[in-house]
């Protein structure tokens, strides 16, 4: 029992590398492709990376080519979306992650969904979490909606509406 518990350990950590690594990548990513290229290249390549550094497919599809937000609202949606995938690759148990970017007549519409094992059931479990919370106040921030629809044993689906007015 304790080679399997010590097992067990070694992998978490191999896992909390991998992740702790996509995090440094994905910051060094943010500084360059976001910064000069926007946030579509930004998503699209922080996909890719994903991909090369797990074994989850994430598909990434824009409806939009460009947009023409400030900076620092530019970096909020890409960390949401960054957190988003970040907790599949740790809580899920995914092998795929979708990414939609699309707008409507008067807002930016994001998708992130995955075909994992879904969130706790407890409300006060997913409300609890420091990543959703950031992702919140980061909609917040957005003057956006979040919204988190998850199925036990189908996966969660993370929607975010930004007005494009209050851009």
């Amino acid at each position: 029992v304790s080679e399997i518990i010590d097992e067990l350990h070694s992998v978490q950590q191999f896992v909390n590398k991998g992740i702790q690594t996509v995090r440094d990548i994905s910051g060094s990513l943010r500084s360059y492709v976001l910064d000069h290229l926007g946030l579509i290249p930004a998503v699209q390549e922080y996909c890719r990376e994903i991909e090369r550094m797990s074994n989850v497919t994430c598909n990434f599809k824009s409806e939009v080519e460009s947009f023409n937000f400030s900076d620092e609202k530019n970096v909020a949606l890409f960390r949401i979306i960054q957190e988003a995938i970040t907790n599949v690759l740790r809580h899920a148990d995914a092998t795929l992650i979708d990414v939609t970017i699309s707008q409507s007549e008067d807002s930016l519409e994001i998708s992130i969904s995955d075909n994992g094992k879904g969130m706790p059931e407890s409300k006060e479990a997913i409300s609890n979490s420091m990543g959703i919370l950031g992702m919140k106040e980061r909609a917040i921030f957005l003057k956006g909606k979040l919204k988190i629809d998850s199925v036990k044993n189908e996966g969660t689906k993370i929607h975010l509406s930004i007005p494009f007015d209050k851009l």
